[in-house]
């Protein structure tokens, strides 16, 4: 009942305010702070608007309001409303729910430091009889402090009271036309209520069509979570800007959403949870404190994730960062979460550093991730920088990284490579007889032994144990090869061709403690399908990979291996029925041993040394690039490119440029009621005039409805080579009606037309001397959505009137109400009377 008698004294309050400034004062939900006067503070308390304005003109301060005060009344010539001057240092303090400071005309502050507190400070202009609403706080380039303040008033009814639903201040970092302007804007909002409502907030911006003072230099914004923002944050103007939320925890959500920034711009979250987040070009975002963000933009530019943070993308199916991504870089921080749809991709085509931990659709109660490729990143990175949850660990998981790509597998047990072998001691010549293979698994002499130690790439040796595990056993014959010397040392072609060069001589060891690096000698007689081991001069070649031995048929073959050979040692084999051979005159054996890998980019080399201590090397070719096809994807304000990266070295060959999407067009922008559902077909064009491919390129979003009057919003979400989103919009109109009759009355007329009352809330009539309605005689006129007829009076007697008819409609057009009109009547004319 108390409502709708509030807003039937709607247009008696607005006359009151238009006429004599006066407003009843309205009842205060805002929290409440006792605040003492700080010593040395020359505070005054006023209860008048008179009051008030004496306080400012004297600099006193604090400024004490217990009771509602109206300001602002000074107007320009052109009727535009002056702001009120705030000077620097003032506090503005209310003591009590009815402390209230409504403003007809903007504010502005004069200097820095100013706080209101505990207070209503609200801006009562509005579009009330055809008025143009202003109602700016400007910073001027100062400092100001809103701390327990409401800003909310709620909006006329109609008529005199204004068509629009709430009345909000926007928050300009400039000045008002004409003023002088600091260089350090900064706003701080603080103890919000719920009543703490901004229209918007430009931390930067153009003159504009009011010709306002911009500002385009550096700027602090400080919102707390309760604090809200109708449309957007915007500090795109802004040569460097930072912009802070923050709550309590993450259980608290930020009323703020929205931004608009640049490349300079900082965006912090900290202890709060921010859903549905929209950002545009903001440059950095920084989440900590176990801040959580849950995105509705598919691109973010530089990011950082600190102390618990949870940066959550499964809104979003393959979201992009241009820049870089660090997460924590101490191992005693607590990591940040990286949260992905179950079926997504992220693409960061910057630097990644520190680590930060991964999971699917969401923070608190993660799903199990499919077995997918989950992070692309073309910039520097290691393995390390995304791990998985250790409850996916826990269930076999593994997060596994190559070539810049975390993908999910099943966990597979870690393989290490032979980097290098070592042979500590070898026999050089050997008796067969002491060596053939009685029994299976048996060691036939534990004298003749190759001692033998293995290490990883990292120069770690393998035990005893990992050598005999089936994962590795680096000592048989897949691994270890015999060949005669003289066939190992000729390049003759005629050698080349040679079959019999093997020896069926292998290595054998057990899991016996005193058998531990030691590679006993096993020989074959021939039985049970083997060959036979014969006398000889032969080297055993060690290989830190495996080969397939029967892909080796001819000398030529094995000596095809000699690049991956990483050990040699020469045995001299004889017969129990001969003698013990003598060493024949000294000819150059050499071993071999790899000291530096091959890569794409850098030749490796190859030491030889002969027992006898002479040395040489030679040049290992580099290897073949490894190139993997990586794409950035275009944006609406970047262009893209696809590009074959080697995984080894960073060499890029075959880029190609894809040009970013800039245009949308709209197969019909502008319609009329009709009852059906419109849907307009879309183009879609890149920088180059060339047209994108529905369904390939992107696909295309309709909202519901589309057959009311109002203003819809078509969404075109990029996929493929391409990234982000693009939106235009399509009118539909209220349907016209027609004019019946005009009949002519003394000075006056009385127009009557056909009712039209789907869709439509009123009539919009002109009136004019002129055919074309252009002109000072032409007037406006409306009518109710129930009527079909209208008197005008007090025209000229006996003068010729052209006259027209349309509907109009009232809708939401974010969040602010916008008339929609027909197209006008066929106009019609008549003759008043005398």
């Amino acid at each position: 009942m108390r409502k709708g008698i509030r807003k039937c004294l709607c247009v008696v309050m607005a006359a009151a305010v238009l006429f004599g400034g006066v407003r009843v004062p309205m009842s205060a939900e805002a929290q409440e702070r006792e605040i003492s006067p700080q010593s040395g503070e020359q505070g005054v308390t006023v209860t008048t608007r008179e009051e008030f304005m004496t306080a400012l003109q004297e600099h006193r301060s604090p400024i004490i309001v217990n009771n509602f005060i109206g300001i602002g009344k000074e107007a320009e010539a052109s009727g535009r409303m002056l702001p009120v001057k705030i000077p620097a240092n003032t506090v503005i303090r209310g003591t009590s729910s009815t402390s209230e400071l409504c403003s007809r005309s903007p504010i502005q502050l004069e200097g820095d430091g100013v706080c209101f507190q505990n207070i209503k400070l609200t801006l009562e202009s509005s579009d009330a009889l055809g008025s143009v609403p202003h109602r700016e706080i400007f910073l001027a380039g100062h400092s100001l402090t809103l701390d327990n303040v409401s800003t909310y008033l709620e909006g006329g009814s109609g008529g005199m009271g204004g068509t629009e639903e709430e009345l909000l201040p926007t928050i300009y970092a400039g000045g008002y036309t004409g003023t002088a302007v600091g260089e350090n804007a900064a706003l701080t909002v603080r103890n919000s209520n719920d009543k703490t409502v901004f229209q918007a907030i430009y931390m930067g911006h153009e003159a504009g069509s009011d010709k306002n003072v911009p500002y385009k230099k550096k700027a602090v914004l400080n919102l707390d979570a309760k604090a809200t923002v109708r449309e957007n944050v915007d500090t795109s103007h802004n040569s460097q800007a930072e912009v802070n939320i923050s709550g309590t925890n993450t259980s608290q959500y930020a009323k703020t959403k929205e931004f608009r920034g640049n490349s300079e711009t900082t965006l912090t979250l900290s202890s709060v949870t921010m859903d549905q987040a929209v950002l545009n070009q903001i440059g950095n975002l920084v989440l900590k404190d176990e801040a959580h963000m849950i995105l509705k933009s598919d691109y973010l530019q530089n990011v950082v994730l600190q102390s618990g943070a949870c940066l959550d993308f499964n809104g979003v199916m393959n979201p992009v960062i241009e820049g870089s991504f660090a997460g924590v870089s101490s191992s005693g921080e607590k990591r940040g979460i990286l949260v992905l749809n179950q079926e997504g991709l992220l693409m960061i085509a910057g630097k990644v550093t520190g680590t930060t931990q991964f999971q699917t659709k969401s923070r608190l109660f993660p799903t199990t991730p499919l077995k997918k490729e989950y992070i692309l990143a073309s910039g520097s990175t290691s393995a390390s920088c995304f791990v998985l949850a250790s409850k996916f660990i826990g269930e076999g998981y593994a997060l596994n990284f190559g070539n810049g790509v975390w993908t999910v597998g099943e966990k597979e047990e870690a393989f290490r490579e032979v980097g290098s072998i070592k042979i500590h001691s070898a026999p050089s010549s050997v008796d067969l007889k002491k060596i053939l293979v009685k029994d299976i698994g048996e060691i036939p002499d534990e004298e003749i032994y190759f001692e033998v130690t293995w290490y990883d790439t990292e120069g770690n040796p393998f035990s005893h144990h990992e050598v005999i595990d089936e994962n590795y056993l680096f000592f048989e014959a897949d691994c270890v090869l015999r060949i005669r010397t003289d066939y190992w040392n000729s390049d003759s072609e005629a050698i080349l061709n040679k079959e019999d060069w093997g020896q069926a001589v292998t290595l054998t060891t057990d899991e016996k403690e005193e058998h531990e690096g030691k590679y006993y000698l096993q020989a074959f007689d021939g039985t049970n399908g083997t060959n036979k081991a014969v006398p000889g001069d032969y080297t055993f070649l060690f290989f830190g990979t495996p080969f397939y031995s029967e892909d080796l048929v001819t000398v030529a073959d094995v000596k095809d291996l000699k690049d991956m050979v990483m050990e040699e040692r020469n045995v001299t084999f004889y017969s129990q029925d001969t003698e013990e051979p003598s060493k024949p005159e000294h000819n150059h054996t050499y071993q071999s041993v790899v000291k530096r890998q091959p890569t794409c980019a850098e030749t490796g080399i190859r030491m030889y040394t002969c027992s006898c201590g002479d040395t040489y090397t030679k040049e290992i070719p580099v290897l073949s690039h490894k190139y993997v096809r990586k794409c950035i994807p275009a944006t609406p304000t970047k262009s893209g490119k696809v590009q074959n990266v080697c995984s080894v070295c960073s060499r890029t060959t075959e880029v190609s440029a894809i040009a970013s999407p800039k245009k949308i067009t709209l197969s019909k922008t502008d319609y009329s009621y009709d009852g059906k559902v419109k849907t307009p077909s879309v183009t879609v064009t890149n920088s180059k005039g060339a047209k994108l491919k529905a369904g390939t390129d992107y696909q295309v979003s309709y909202p519901k409805g589309r057959k009311n009057p109002g203003v819809y919003t078509v969404t075109v979400k990029f996929r493929g080579n391409y990234s982000g989103t693009m939106k235009k919009t399509f009118t539909v109109r209220p349907k016209k009606t027609a004019l019946k009759t005009i009949a002519a009355r003394s000075k006056g007329m009385q127009v009557t037309w056909k009712k039209q009352t789907t869709q439509m809330d009123g009539y919009q009539i002109q009136y004019s001397t002129k055919g074309n309605f252009k002109g000072a005689t032409t007037k406006m006129t409306t009518a109710k959505r129930s009527a079909s007829i209208k008197k005008i009076s007090k025209l000229k007697g006996k003068q010729k009137y052209y006259v027209r008819i349309r509907t109009y409609k009232t809708v939401k057009v974010n969040g602010k109400s916008k008339k929609l009109y027909s197209d006008w009547s066929s106009k019609k004319t008549v003759r008043t009377k005398k």
